[in-house]
């Protein structure tokens, strides 16, 4: 009779542990009355992952432990397999847990702690040496952790106990296509193993980190043979035949979605997931006019409902009608709540207060004080409503830094923070496809800051287009020479990896964001404010 084995596609709540068991010991009561033989949970499941410097409290390991004896004991007529933190003769683990007949019958550390992009975990953890194996019903299955599954040695010490499935536990964040890659790694592995494996991943937003779910499984040649789906947390069933180890679905696969797709919904998920951590009752955004705000508008009523956003207009003399009248039109396309304020008065009293420095004000400063005067506006609405400021800036802005501090950089999430220019008009073209909400002119139009007369951002930027490569292959790491050779101007080029380099101080200060490459400003991008290398612009 083939076992009945479910997926754990499960959130967690970084650090409440309480909570975590409780999902979990619900999770395991419905697989139960499922009639499912085992359970699967992702990696670091009863704690969230990465827990970062809580991992450092020893009340958390104490916590745990009673959290686990509560799964061992619910672990009676069904296998447990989960994910934790663990603690032993003072050194941490990145750990799993077996549990059957409420009694153990494995616990096994992670071997391989990444230690790039992302990921810190040598500063955490002390590596397992052993494998992890055990027998159930028929069938010797074997663990892996995320990382140990990428590399020879776990691996190879593993198919040395002649395992005839192999588990893998993860918690793999999220960047486009990276499903991708975990399913080219899985195969290699199955391939050379001869053997089945099932992988299951988080599902949860964790500050600029997006777990994806998307589980899986494999079967012996390395064939998908059931895929779940992408950003939604469930129990996904599969069927393990225990004679000759064969796999079977039992729902359909889900298909992965292509990239603009995967975008959409990541950047959705995640803010919704950033909202339900805090006590916040919605968010505030700041129209413009343009495509930013507008796209940020579109996405958050998606995420959050219209009643939870609140649009604001805050025009100048120099705000365009065509601004006014498209920032209206989404807003009430999108059934949101829509204030039009003037803040000219505002503005004439910071000018004439600042008179007072007999010094004529430069342009730039009468720019940044347009910024700063919405950004007090945008946070006394959000403080009134107990809400959150959200931030619309992109990533071509961010790099270059093209935004102003305390004004259009404020917000407490940034939705569009990994997002190109060229990329926001990307999904605004796809999020209208469906349905076409978002004016035409805002996709159109070129952008503008709107901050003096006839102002356009190609005024001090390139084309987005081209400015866009040039930052893209900065944060790879790659020859900016290669560029210039490939016919890009030299001057273009160098101008806008000095402008990388000399904006690090603004990037320090933006909120966070949800990361949708392997080359996000946020935890990807590690680089001192004080620095005086300039190696980049040789040619």
């Amino acid at each position: 009779m083939a076992l009945s084995i479910i997926l754990g596609q499960e959130a967690s709540i970084i650090g409440d542990i309480q909570a975590n068991c409780a999902r979990i010991l619900k999770a395991i009561e419905t697989a139960k009355k499922q009639g499912a033989d085992m359970i699967l949970f992702p990696e670091m499941a009863l704690s969230g992952y990465p827990l970062e410097d809580l991992l450092f409290k020893s009340s958390l390991y104490r916590q745990v432990e009673t959290a686990l004896l509560q799964i061992q004991h619910t672990a009676d007529t069904i296998a447990v397999v989960i994910g934790h933190p663990s603690q032993k003769d003072h050194k941490r683990y990145n750990s799993a847990s077996v549990f059957y007949q409420q009694q153990s019958l494995c616990l096994y550390h992670k071997q391989c702690l990444p230690n790039e992009s992302v990921f810190d975990e040598k500063r955490y953890f002390c590596s397992g040496t052993n494998p992890g194996v055990f027998d159930f019903k028929g069938v010797r299955f074997g663990i892996l952790i995320c990382e140990d599954a990428w590399h020879d040695a776990p691996c190879n010490s593993l198919l040395e106990q002649k395992p005839q499935c192999i588990l893998s536990l993860n918690a793999s964040p999220f960047y486009v296509n990276r499903q991708h890659d975990r399913h080219n790694m899985a195969s290699k592995l199955t391939r050379k193993s001869k053997t089945p494996l099932l992988y299951v991943n988080a599902c949860y937003g964790q500050d600029e980190l997006i777990f994806d779910g998307t589980s899986f499984a494999q079967d012996a040649s390395g064939e998908l043979v059931y895929q779940a789906p992408f950003c939604q947390s469930g129990l996904y069933p599969i069927k393990l035949n225990p004679s000759n180890c064969a796999i079977a679905p039992v729902n359909p696969s889900i298909a992965f979605p292509k990239p603009l797709e995967q975008i959409n919904q990541a950047l959705i998920f995640s803010l919704r997931a950033y909202m339900q951590s805090t006590p916040l009752k919605g968010v505030v955004i700041g129209l413009s006019g343009g495509i930013d705000s507008g796209l940020s508008l579109s996405l958050a009523v998606e995420a959050l409902g219209a009643d939870r956003v609140q649009a604001v207009m805050l025009k100048t003399a120099y705000t365009s009608a065509i601004s006014l009248e498209d920032a209206k039109a989404l807003s009430h396309a999108l059934k949101v709540r829509y204030q039009e304020i003037d803040i000219e008065p505002s503005l004439e009293q910071f000018h004439h207060g600042l008179q007072a420095d007999q010094k004529p004000l430069q342009d730039i400063t009468l720019e940044n004080l347009q910024a700063r005067t919405r950004a007090v506006y945008l946070m006394a609405f959000a403080n009134n409503q107990s809400a959150m400021v959200l931030n619309t800036s992109n990533k071509s802005e961010l790099a270059v830094g093209y935004g102003t501090i305390y004004g259009d950089m404020i917000g407490g999430f940034s939705i569009l923070k990994d997002l190109y220019k060229t990329q926001v008009y990307q999904l605004a073209r796809y999020r209208n496809q469906e349905n076409p909400h978002i004016p035409i002119r805002m996709i159109e139009r070129a952008p503008s800051a709107e901050l003096k007369p006839n102002q356009t951002d190609q005024d001090t930027l390139p084309e987005y287009a081209i400015l866009d490569q040039i930052i893209q292959a900065y944060l790879q790491h790659q020859d900016p020479s290669t560029l210039i050779k490939n016919g890009m101007d030299a001057t273009l080029v160098q101008d806008t990896i000095s402008r990388i380099q000399q904006n690090e101080f603004k990037r320090k200060t933006a909120a966070i964001g949800p990361r949708l490459s392997n080359h996000a400003f946020g935890k990807d991008w590690r680089m001192p404010i004080m620095q005086g290398f300039n190696g980049d612009t040789d040619e």
